[in-house]
């Protein structure tokens, strides 16, 4: 017992307490500096449109990680996709939701911030090796947010499967991904300042991705439906890591495969979510509230889980 207390108590101070410093810095910034919602945007349009795509394109191309562990790590994030919409979509008929509560239970459920939480914890719980790993998940991931998310949200609304599609071709880490393909496969010459460039720029946007968590949780309000809410969070927070586990074993998952797999799986609700329900017309006011509660007592969940894989 004393073991498992003295890694969980070194998780939290090496891993947990240096991202909540970061994201704290953000969310003081956010709540005490009047930067104005164009600022905030602008600097996310810089994450999403610039940083994240140098970080998958140079982590991909330096990347020893083989095809068929990527594949693994692929196959592992559509199954807990769906693992996870049923088991939303399941609660939502049972307790008989309405469109719009139904469409923010499954965003919630669904998706976790494995990009500006994920990507720093797993880089700072299991090394640089794990962060190679945590990157493709991160675009799988992506891919499924801007493709079955969008189709979730619009529920909603009378919408077609074509805007998904659309909003997919925009996305640029999936741009970055075939392009690193295409290097690595030696279809296309790499010019050594390209990658220097991109290496740079990659190398900015984990601790940017904290900062920009931070200040928008801070416009974050938590209120509306209480039982809901707390529904969505122990299937976001309880439910999602122990199927992860489960999976994990079932697809005979180890070492950094496993530990990136199932940590960036039991991540708290992903702030995109936000944006989605604003534009779909969901429950804002759950899918704000749930992104905001999952973020803040994600220690509890993260650090034995961590503690439990190294």
């Amino acid at each position: 017992m004393s073991q498992l207390v003295e890694l969980a108590l070194d998780a939290l101070y090496q891993i947990i307490l240096p991202i909540f410093l970061v994201f704290g810095v953000g969310f003081l910034v956010g709540r005490e500096l009047d930067l104005g919602s164009s600022v905030d945007k602008s600097l996310s349009k810089l994450v999403f449109y610039v940083f994240s795509p140098c970080l998958v394109f140079s982590s991909l191309v330096a990347s020893d990680v083989k095809a068929e562990e990527m594949g693994q790590i692929g196959v592992f994030v559509v199954v807990m996709t769906l693992v996870m919409g049923a088991i939303a979509w399941a609660l939502a008929r049972l307790l008989r939701l309405s469109p719009s509560d139904a469409g923010s239970l499954m965003l919630v459920a669904i998706f976790g911030n494995i990009g500006n939480y994920g990507l720093p914890l797993n880089e700072l719980a299991f090394g640089p090796k794990a962060l190679d790993r945590a990157v493709i998940y991160f675009v799988v991931s992506s891919v499924l947010l801007f493709s079955l998310g969008v189709v979730i949200a619009a529920r909603a609304r009378e919408s077609t499967p074509r805007q998904a599609l659309v909003r997919v071709a925009r996305v640029p880490v999936v741009h970055a991904l075939w392009l690193a393909g295409l290097i690595r496969l030696e279809v296309l010459p790499l010019p050594s300042p390209i990658l220097e460039a991109a290496s740079l720029l990659a190398r900015a946007t984990v601790p940017l991705m904290l900062l920009i968590l931070g200040v928008q949780l801070s416009r974050v309000r938590v209120r509306g439906n209480w039982r809901l809410l707390s529904l969505a969070t122990g299937v976001r927070m309880l439910l999602a890591p122990l199927a992860a586990l489960l999976l994990a074993g079932l697809m005979g998952l180890n070492g950094v495969t496993e530990q990136v797999s199932v940590v960036e799986a039991s991540m708290p609700s992903a702030v995109y979510t936000i944006i989605l329900a604003t534009e779909f017309d969901l429950a804002l006011d759950v899918t704000s509230g749930v992104v905001f509660v999952t973020t803040f007592i994600s220690p509890l969940t993260l650090i034995p889980l961590i503690s439990h894989l190294r």
